[in-house]
């Protein structure tokens, strides 16, 4: 589990310039069980590890519940990540209580995440909210 920073750094919106935010400036509701520079597996060599699990998943072999919960475990992540992005980036509050709903049911389908059928039930609440972390 990568720990929460007590900084992200971030570009500044205005002059491009990187600035740094505490993490502990972002609701907690939003915060990822890992943080990463980088959230998109195939763009980051720390999340190298998923891609025999991604390639299972894409071409429909079956992953045991470890490995389903390390995917849906990436999948929330994934989607924090966006949130907090969107929060960060001038969405504010608002956007935080807009995606909340979603935050909320991708955390209580990870808990119980144990089949094929529950990660395609992630994506498809992911693609409701435009979020689609494959």
């Amino acid at each position: 589990m990568a720990p929460r920073p007590s900084h992200l750094i971030v570009r500044n919106k205005y002059t491009g310039e990187p600035m740094a935010v505490p993490t502990s400036s972002i609701p907690q509701e939003i915060w990822p069980e890992n943080w990463y520079d980088q959230p998109y597996w195939l763009h980051n060599p720390e999340l190298q590890y998923l891609r025999p699990l991604m390639d299972d998943y894409l071409h429909n072999r079956e992953l045991n519940p470890s490995q389903v919960k390390i995917l849906a475990t990436y999948f929330l992540d994934y989607a924090c990540h966006i949130v907090i992005m969107g929060f960060l980036f001038g969405g504010g509050q608002e956007h935080v209580d807009l995606c909340l709903p979603y935050i909320r049911r991708l955390r209580a389908l990870k808990e119980f995440a144990k089949t094929m059928e529950d990660l395609r039930t992630m994506i498809d609440v992911g693609m409701e909210y435009a979020l689609d972390p494959i």
